[in-house]
């Protein structure tokens, strides 16, 4: 098996170790280009930007068939396919060092995600296109090293000083550094040095950003200052410790460490399998999308599944943000930060304060009804896959996001059956003398009689013929369908999502 490094430098070798050729330095910004979505198609016109930028030949595409073509030379006629307008990276998912670090990320591993680590993403490429896929690794990697520097300094606050200081110095306006470097310093009985790291955090936060410390370090600093010893005792420990970045601190305003999800008014009808299948994808994915028609049960379906993950053990909190109300693009990230309780600060944009907010431990964060705001809601949830290692996000849309990563599940109608089901638990809610019939001719008979209701409703699903027992939806990944979807029941879809090789629930 061929393996692909990202990290530290593009390159490959075979399983003893042996390095491959890969060719010149554009043949390796493209190797990057394809790795970064391995197993994902990535059109020809996305490739020819990411590996030229602002500055593509005028033979661009033959230009890029030469460099697969090298490619192909040095990793095996196999490893690199064509699909329709657009090539595919093809090798296993462990196969590339990055799939793996964030995998360990999504585990929870932070010191095996260290492991794959071997220095700055992309290193020696000059790729002005995979800019923002290299600072979306390096804000992983260092929500990595605070997760893995909380447990070091609990574990001995000596050693992980050094490294501490370090970063402190690379990296000045983290303040979850600042935080650990002071606690550190104050668990070793040095106060006095502890103190200093505030100030010097105030330096440069005052004089780059123009903004204060923010609570974390202030209540850190108040504390050292009140304790009577010079060693960190027992209350210090418990409280001036900052919080692991595996759990996010508490936010004022956005409904509790737990986050915000609504109250379930009602049982769920006929979507088991559909919860299970989406359950699957937000282990796999860092964005899913349930797309489709308005009225089909994304939102429900969505809350369900949402409920469902937060409910498992170190999921953390669960935020559902609503932008049905958004009237433009540009008021997504408004939407989001008033939800999360995240105040804009001289110097930070709304974006950024997002991020701040969610941080890098685990969360999910629901953003229903993307489809008028659609730009907008990608841009968002774009950077939040890309900077917040541990966050998960399940959107709701009539179209997909169309971003690296995403996972996109059609949603469709309920089957004969679930829908004759949906109908008695209806009608019982409206009315409690409601009797649902019991034998199995007049059950047959009520079935009909919601197919009956439906067509005469003139409801179709789009693309559909007559209704009929088929699965409610069906999974595909981001550019795994050729160029010209538009969304279900779009052309160049098949009846209730892209023609894909994706798997199928329900």
């Amino acid at each position: 098996m061929v393996r692909i490094r990202l990290l530290g430098g593009v390159g490959a070798e075979t399983d003893d170790g042996r390095p491959l050729d890969v060719g010149t330095a554009r043949t390796r910004t493209l190797l990057a280009a394809l790795a970064l979505s391995a197993g994902t198609p990535v059109p020809v016109p996305r490739l020819i930007d990411l590996v030229w930028a602002d500055d593509p030949p005028g033979t661009g595409a033959k230009a890029l068939q030469w460099h697969v073509a090298r490619l192909r030379a040095g990793l095996g006629a196999g490893t690199v396919v064509r699909t329709g307008a657009a090539y595919r990276l093809d090798v296993p998912p462990d196969a590339v060092d990055v799939d793996r670090f964030r995998r360990h990320l999504r585990a929870g591993d932070p010191a095996a995600a260290l492991a794959e680590w071997r220095g700055v993403p992309l290193a020696g490429v000059d790729a002005p296109g995979l800019a923002a896929a290299v600072a979306g690794l390096t804000e992983q990697w260092l929500g990595a090293i605070e997760a893995d520097l909380v447990r070091r300094t609990d574990a001995d606050a000596y050693e992980a000083v050094a490294a501490l200081t370090e970063l402190v110095g690379r990296y000045p306006l983290r303040e979850g550094l600042w935080a650990l470097l002071m606690t550190a310093l104050a668990r070793t009985g040095r106060r006095a040095d502890a103190l200093a790291a505030y100030r010097g955090a105030r330096r440069h936060l005052v004089g780059q950003l123009g903004i204060e410390p923010g609570p974390r370090l202030r209540e850190l600093e108040a504390r050292i200052l009140t304790d009577r010893e010079p060693s960190a005792g027992p209350a210090l420990k418990a409280s001036a410790a900052p919080p692991s970045p595996s759990l996010p601190a508490p936010v004022a305003g956005g409904g509790g460490t737990r986050g915000n999800l609504p109250r379930p008014l009602g049982p769920i009808v006929g979507r088991d399998a559909c919860l299970r299948g989406v359950g699957r994808a937000l282990a796999d994915a860092p964005v899913v999308t349930l797309v489709g028609p308005g009225g089909i049960g994304k939102t429900r379906l969505a809350l369900a599944a949402a409920r469902r993950a937060a409910a498992a053990d170190g999921a953390g909190p669960a935020w559902y943000v609503e932008l049905a109300e958004v009237a433009s693009p540009d008021d997504v990230p408004r939407a989001v930060a008033d939800t999360l309780g995240a105040a804009q600060r001289a110097g930070r944009n709304l974006t950024d304060a997002v991020v701040a907010a969610l941080g890098s431990g685990p969360a999910l964060l629901l953003v229903d009804n993307c489809e008028h705001v659609l730009d907008g809601a990608a841009r968002l949830v774009r950077t939040v896959a890309e900077r917040c290692a541990g966050v998960r996000v399940l959107a709701t849309s009539r179209e997909r996001l169309d971003i690296e990563g995403e996972q996109v599940l059609a949603v469709g109608p309920l089957d004969v059956s679930a829908g004759a089901e949906l109908f008695h638990v209806r009608a019982l809610a409206a009315d409690r003398a409601y009797a649902r019939p019991r034998t199995r001719r007049r059950w047959r008979t009520s079935a009909a009689a919601w197919t009956a209701y439906r067509s005469r409703s003139n409801w179709r699903p789009p693309g559909s013929g007559a209704i009929r027992r088929r699965p409610c939806w069906s999974a595909s990944t981001t550019n795994s369908v050729r160029p010209g979807y538009a969304g279900p029941g779009r052309p160049g879809t098949g009846a209730w999502g892209p023609r894909s090789t994706g798997r199928t629930g329900c």
